[in-house]
């Protein structure tokens, strides 16, 4: 979770802030200030998504144990059960240790920081059965959650007011009701929502909701959603899971085995995405329209 489209270091699961030398000035030049690293814990497996609440980051992937900033490998580690926090202004590794019994893929907090909501291949939170999705609060204990998945899940995304959990991933029902590798739960009600894209067998990534509380886009490697040639790797998608009619697949079309969109985020400006193609049509990072799909950056 964090800024948009972060990409994050995996090699050791090492969480580690980019140093940026300040370029040298010239005389009469005015040298901006760079951004500097931030004391970051440690884990020993890898780390597969962050949230940022405040001054505490959650952190989530596949891992045994996490260290404080500044601590060697091996030196200080506290066990953490593949969820692990810390500050984000001194690196100190927090008490928050939800013991969760296997990977997980995506992590999404409330607002205010009260419900942490795990998304994974998980099948218990704190030794209590649940099946890939799960909440806590800010002390680690489960809280109930109306929500379970059949399949691995992969990403996860509140709608703006925060009433609803959206998902991805390779599951084919949510609350024992058909949804194809995407779906949402209404957390006043605990219900499966209308929200129901037809996608076909391949993995979905990602998913995320425009601010403006109109549209979800998901991407991934399929190669259609509802018969649809408009989604292709990417889908903009109306409220019940419609394939939204824009220009974005006339310039991104990324699928199949060997290509497909990886991550995909929204602020005011747009729909943001990163893909990766060997027989695609795209590489790399863009903004497009969320109305229209056109590609502004």
């Amino acid at each position: 979770v964090g800024a948009v489209l972060t990409a994050l270091p995996l090699a050791l699961g090492a969480l580690v802030a980019p140093t940026i030398a300040p370029p040298a000035a010239a005389a009469g030049q005015t040298v901006l200030a760079s951004p500097q690293p931030l004391p970051t814990a440690q884990v020993d497996g890898i780390v597969l998504d962050q949230a940022v609440v405040g001054n505490t980051v959650y952190v989530v992937g596949e891992f045994k144990s996490a260290r404080p900033a500044g601590a060697a490998a091996g030196e200080n580690e506290s066990p953490r059960y593949n969820a692990m926090a810390f500050d984000i202004t001194t690196g100190a590794l927090l008490d928050w240790a939800p013991k969760v019994n296997g990977k997980i893929n995506a992590v999404e907090a409330s607002a205010d920081g009260s419900t942490i909501y795990l998304g994974g291949n998980f099948t218990s939170v704190n030794d209590e059965t649940v099946y890939r999705v799960a909440a806590v609060d800010a002390a680690g204990k489960r809280k109930p959650l109306g929500a379970s998945a059949n399949g691995a899940v992969m990403d996860m995304e509140l709608s703006p007011d925060g009433s609803t959990l959206y998902m991805s991933g390779s599951f084919t029902q949510i609350n024992s009701s058909s949804r194809q590798r995407a779906g949402a739960v209404d957390l006043k009600t605990n219900k499966v929502t209308s929200f129901a894209p037809q996608v076909d067998d391949s993995l979905v990534r990602s998913i995320t909701v425009a601010t403006d509380n109109s549209a979800v886009a998901i991407g991934g490697s399929f190669t259609s959603v509802g018969g649809s040639s408009d989604a292709y790797g990417i889908a903009v998608l109306e409220k019940d899971g419609s394939v939204r009619n824009t220009n974005i697949s006339s310039v991104i079309r990324n699928a199949g085995s060997n290509s497909g969109i990886m991550s995909l985020k929204s602020d005011s400006r747009g729909l943001y995405g990163t893909g990766y193609s060997q027989e695609g049509t795209f590489e790399g990072m863009f903004r497009a329209s969320w109305t229209t799909g056109d590609i502004d950056l």
